[in-house]
């Protein structure tokens, strides 16, 4: 995705998220669109290159909860689909 954007991540950027990600409380960074702040800086070498990282990363945030959604009402889908067996039990 970044390499479509004419974006690369060479090594060192690589372990400096990795470093970044270690330190990082992933229960309150728990989304791209938090994450950003902290790993665009890394990534990004100029002001044009960090607000096209800023859009891909509240991109992928939006493909994440339009995926959760479709998970969720499919499994409310398959739940109230479910008959009771013989015992009175869905199965």
């Amino acid at each position: 995705m970044l390499h479509d954007e004419g974006i690369d991540v060479n090594t060192a950027a690589a372990l400096n998220i990795e470093k970044v990600l270690f330190h990082t409380d992933l229960t309150v960074y728990d989304t791209f669109s938090k994450l950003k702040y902290r790993i665009v800086p890394i990534i990004g070498r100029n002001n044009e290159e960090q607000d096209i990282l800023y859009k891909i990363f509240d991109r992928l945030d939006e493909k994440i909860k339009k995926e959760e959604k479709t998970i969720i009402e499919t499994m409310v889908s398959l739940t109230t689909d479910l008959k009771p067996n013989c015992y009175g039990r869905k199965d």
